[in-house]
């Protein structure tokens, strides 16, 4: 399991990822991976129909396996990545991509993913 920094800022509390587009990066908070048990490796789906990302934990040795701590961000004391090859194919249509979008992640506790709607980003100012 994961050990994550004690903080007080929203990435502690609130689970959501951020997305630009334009500067091709994603940050994920660490309240979403503690959502799914703060795993060691991941794998990220995405469903183009739907307009979703989910972030599912996996074995370490998975097929398309993520391990967490290699893209962990030290400005940011949370996941960083770049995203065009994952968001292209699920961005919705209304939304311009070049501003700074953030979406709360839902849990299904059954499959134990993190689930974000991308129809339900809403902008952040930067």
């Amino acid at each position: 399991m994961r050990k994550t920094a004690k903080t007080s800022d929203f990435s502690d509390s609130c689970p959501y990822i951020d997305v630009c587009i334009g500067d091709d990066n994603m940050l994920v908070s660490d309240a979403a991976f503690r959502l799914i048990g703060n795993p060691d490796t991941v794998r990220f789906w995405t469903n183009p129909e739907t307009k979703t990302l989910v972030i599912q934990p996996v074995d370490a040795d998975a097929p398309h396996g993520i391990n967490v701590e290699q893209y962990v961000c030290e400005s940011y004391d949370c996941f960083q990545a770049g995203i065009l090859g994952v968001f292209h194919t699920v961005m919705p249509d209304n939304l311009d991509w070049s501003k700074h979008y953030r979406v709360i992640a839902k849990h299904n506790v059954p499959s134990n993913v993190a689930i974000f709607d991308l129809k339900e980003a809403i902008y952040v100012t930067d």
